[in-house]
Order: structure tokens, then sequence, then C-alpha cells
């Protein structure tokens, strides 16, 4: 198969997607960040974030906007916006939180990431959003340089609770439109 025979097909996520979802979210997470903290403190957060019954309340709150992305047929990742997310470190008013872009890591590359990006953003611009922010970890280089070169800059620190125990500052990235 060539280039130009592979597709992108991007759908809402379906609350029967949730433990589709949970299982996306477990493995991109820790495949990019397992490094982040001690295993106890990573395995806790995977267990309280990336749970079938998490999604499905995540998917039931109608601020979250959630797709799935297929390469070729194949799940290759999801994405989560919020629309009309304040955050404190951007004085805009009216912006968009990138809450999740997780691409599975062969899946990487292939310029996935971008058209899902895209239609991200098209989809905030489409609500009259202004911006969009997000949080990236400090050693996740690969999501920095992906959303620097697409105009990102750091405006803040966040504090991400990976434990009871365990708290990361990361950076805040915002792009206004």
């Amino acid at each position: 198969m060539n280039k130009r025979d592979t597709k992108i097909t991007i759908v809402r996520a379906k609350l029967e997607d949730a433990e589709l979802l949970a299982y996306l979210g477990r493995k991109t997470f820790y495949d990019s960040q397992y490094n982040c903290a001690p295993d106890d403190d990573v395995s806790y957060f995977l267990d309280m974030t990336y749970s079938k019954k998490k999604f499905t309340t995540a998917l039931q709150d109608t601020h979250n906007i959630y797709h799935l992305v297929y390469y070729n047929n194949e799940i290759a990742g999801f994405s989560n916006i919020v629309c009309n997310c304040a955050n404190p470190h951007v004085t805009e008013q009216k912006i968009t939180k990138l809450d999740r872009l997780y691409l599975l890591e062969e899946f990487q590359g292939k310029k996935i990431g971008n058209t899902l990006f895209d239609f991200n953003l098209n989809l905030s611009k489409e609500a009259g959003d202004k911006g969009v922010w997000l949080v990236v970890w400090d050693g996740n280089y690969k999501a920095i340089d992906f959303y620097e070169k697409r105009g990102f800059n750091e405006v803040g620190k966040y504090d991400f609770v990976i434990s009871k125990t365990h708290t990361n500052s990361i950076p805040t990235m915002y792009l206004k439109y």
C-alpha cells in the first residue's frame, strides 16, 4: 500500500466506546509518560484515570467532545476537547481546552496527529472560540515539539497530580487564532 492509498477517518466517540477509550488512554499515557513518576504512582494514576467507568461518565458530559481516529480502518488514537474552557494563565475569553490528543506509538509519524489536531482546531473555531490551550508533560519531547511547531507557546505551569503523594509541575501551552 502506498501513501496515496492511506485513509484517516475521524468519528465521534459513543458511550459504547468507553472501554476502547480506556484502553487507548492507558496504553498511550504509559508509553509516552511511564517515567514521569515511580511505578506505583503511575499505576495508581492509570487505574484512577483510565477506566471504562471514568470514560462512560466523561462521554455523558456534553462539554466533552471525544473523537476516535482510524488509520486504514485500524484504531490509531483519540482526542477530547472542551470548548469555552477558561485557563488562569490565559487572559483571552472563550477558548478551547485540548484535553487529549493521543496516538498509539505505531501510528506516530504518519501525519495522523496533524489531521486530528486540525480537525479539533476547526471544531473549536466553529464553536466561536479564539484559541486553544493544553498541558503537556515536560519529558514528552515529541508532543512539545509538535505543539511548538503548530505555534503554541508556554504561558504557565500546571500541577499535574499523579497520585496522593506525587505531583509534577508541567507546562501550560496556548495558541491564539
